[in-house]
């Protein structure tokens, strides 16, 4: 899912004119957060009435299949097709968009590519004039994962509870981690809790929406890391279900645009020839940040929910200082074609 995330982005990026394409980066996302609330509908719907989550999987890998069906009509990058040499076929593609938009392609050719301009490598991103700007967004997008996979996880152990306050004598949820992790059978209450703390993404996706278009980006990233920390640190105040919720309810609508922002940000700061590389890295530690994150929101949160709470904070928090050191601004850039960098 995350990998057809960042093709789409990429795409988006690709295509839109500099002026709304942060907006319409988080117009895609407005479809991820539909999607995560269709599938806890579906999960109410087949565990009330089927009772198996074998069904569950079924119905809910249908969607992707659609997706597979549909491949044939999805366009290619008009960018990809330049610097590959197939100059043709990017003229082709930009016809076809033109037509379907019914507008007209400006006058003039397209720039040719000189062959110099080869397609990117892994080592590429760590060359002199990316280096900073790699290893920067790659600690971004592990504590970006860590922070969102995270609260996403504790969600249904926070609206179950109604809080992660402390309750055995030793700071513990009073489990014995040897045991069998005890699991309970959602109610009715707990879906709909599920339901509109998934639904949080959406305020925080059209806050950012309209933000993303008119602050600088690295300032954007910095300070919604840095407030996302905070709260992610309120969730362990013993204080009442709603309030705990709300807290919850922000956490989650600030880490998904976020999340966007870092696809956003990533696809705008590198060249055609590298920003499919520079995006399936920048995943890569994303998905690396998911390998981590059940051992904090499932073990150490049941163990030491203060040090699971302040290490989720407090990776968020570094994130937002690391933000502030990223060496340009994508807002109002030029997306660029070949390797050479440009301030």
């Amino acid at each position: 899912m995350v990998t057809k995330k960042f093709l789409h982005v990429t795409l988006n990026s690709e295509y839109c004119p500099t002026d709304v394409r942060g907006k319409t980066g988080f117009y895609l996302c407005y479809f991820w957060s539909m999607g995560s609330i269709g599938v806890i509908l579906l999960m109410w719907l087949v565990m009330e009435y089927i009772g198996s989550w074998r069904v569950l999987l079924v119905c809910a890998a249908v969607p992707s299949f659609i997706v597979i069906l549909s491949l044939k009509w999805y366009p290619e990058s008009a960018r990809y097709y330049l610097v590959s040499g197939q100059q043709e076929n990017a003229e082709r593609i930009l016809r076809k968009l033109a037509e379907t938009n019914r507008a007209e392609l400006p006058p003039g050719r397209l720039i040719h590519v000189g062959e110099e301009a080869k397609r990117g490598r892994i080592g590429d991103l760590l060359s002199p004039d990316y280096r900073r700007t790699s290893l920067l967004f790659w600690y971004i997008w592990l504590a970006t994962a860590v922070g969102y996979y995270g609260i996403a996880l504790l969600s249904p152990l926070i609206i179950q509870k109604g809080s992660l306050s402390v309750e055995g004598a030793n700071g513990t949820f009073g489990y014995n981690m040897r045991d069998p992790v005890p699991c309970s059978r959602f109610t009715r209450q707990n879906y709909i809790d599920l339901l509109w703390t998934s639904a949080a993404e959406f305020p925080g996706l059209i806050v950012f929406t309209f933000l993303v278009e008119r602050m600088r980006r690295k300032t954007l990233l910095c300070c919604a890391c840095i407030i996302s920390s905070i709260l992610s640190v309120l969730l362990l105040l013993k204080v009442h279900k709603i309030l705990n919720l709300l807290i919850l309810f922000a956490a989650r609508a600030i880490l998904v645009s976020i999340f966007q922002l870092n696809y956003i940000m990533t696809s705008e700061a590198y060249p055609t020839t590298m920003r499919a590389v520079a995006m399936g890295t920048g995943t890569s530690f994303c998905r690396l940040g998911g390998l981590i994150v059940p051992y904090i929101a499932q073990v150490l949160v049941l163990e030491n929910p203060v040090a699971a709470m302040c290490l989720l904070g407090g990776l968020l928090l570094v994130a937002g200082l690391m933000a502030i050191f990223l060496p340009f601004e994508t807002r109002g850039a030029g997306m660029k074609e070949s390797h050479t960098y440009q301030k």
